[in-house]
């Protein structure tokens, strides 16, 4: 009987040995499969992170004026800044333009205007002034008042008067 006993407890841990031995290969094989697994989630998460960069990348804006009109001067159609014969008041815009002297109290008022060069011009009412084709529409002791006409984007045809006030001593 003794013999009967030692067989079946070789049997029960070689039994045992075999569980042991055939779960530790699962272990083994299942801890392979998870490094796998780990590799191949941070592979999966490395390329979103990149994507993600490369799409904040595009996202990225940077404002750039060269060749955009400035967004605060008047506008003027293509067509009148080539203009082949402009007067020399023609060539800058009217806001550039400074009065210094009026000339008050005869038939046909005129004025004394520096371009931004530093020469001065006389004008008088009707003579076309600035870039936008303005034409002095009257004269008064204040000053120049020029009438501009364009066209907004819709088409519709505007006027904008300014008005060039006379300059004194102080305010060169």
């Amino acid at each position: 009987m003794g013999s009967k006993v030692r067989n079946l407890r070789t049997w029960w841990i070689l039994l045992a040995l075999a569980v042991v031995l055939a779960c530790g290969k699962n272990v083994a094989e299942e801890a392979g499969e998870s490094t796998d697994a780990k590799e191949e989630d941070s592979k999966e998460r490395d390329s979103r992170v990149v994507e993600k960069e490369k799409k904040k990348k595009r996202l990225v804006y940077t404002y750039d004026p060269i060749g955009k009109r400035d967004p605060f001067r008047r506008y003027v159609p293509r067509g009148l800044d080539q203009a082949v014969s402009l007067s020399p008041l023609e060539q800058f815009d009217v806001d550039q333009l400074k009065v210094i002297g009026v000339v008050w109290g005869i038939s046909s008022p005129r004025a004394m205007v520096i371009a931004p060069d530093g020469k001065g011009y006389v004008v008088g009412k009707g003579v076309s002034v600035g870039k936008g084709r303005g034409k002095v529409s009257r004269i008064t002791q204040e000053g120049v008042v020029v009438a501009e006409e364009y066209r907004d984007f819709e088409g519709n045809l505007l006027v904008s008067e300014t008005v060039l006030t006379v300059r004194t001593a102080t305010e060169k």
